[in-house]
């Protein structure tokens, strides 16, 4: 798979909640992890198991995103 892909907080808890990141991780060959996602993710846990197993068969790259839009990440603000 030759695809980047970037992830928002609630798949990654949903997924991770439901063991199932090993599942999607095959479909990118690199999941781009922002900044803003990592934070509101361990608000509430840590996100390091969740990283680990999102990164099972592809690459987790986490990204510093300079400017986003307010409707799309509010939690970034």
């Amino acid at each position: 798979m030759n695809k980047n892909l970037v992830i928002n907080a609630s798949p990654i808890i949903l997924l991770g909640k439901a063991d199932l990141l090993k599942t999607i991780s095959p479909l990118a060959k690199t999941w781009i992890i922002p900044d803003g996602v990592i934070h509101e993710v361990q608000a509430k846990r840590p996100i390091e198991p969740y990283l680990s197993s999102l990164a099972s068969n592809s690459k987790v790259v986490r990204e510093t995103v300079l400017n986003t839009h307010p409707s799309i990440c509010q939690a970034c603000y």
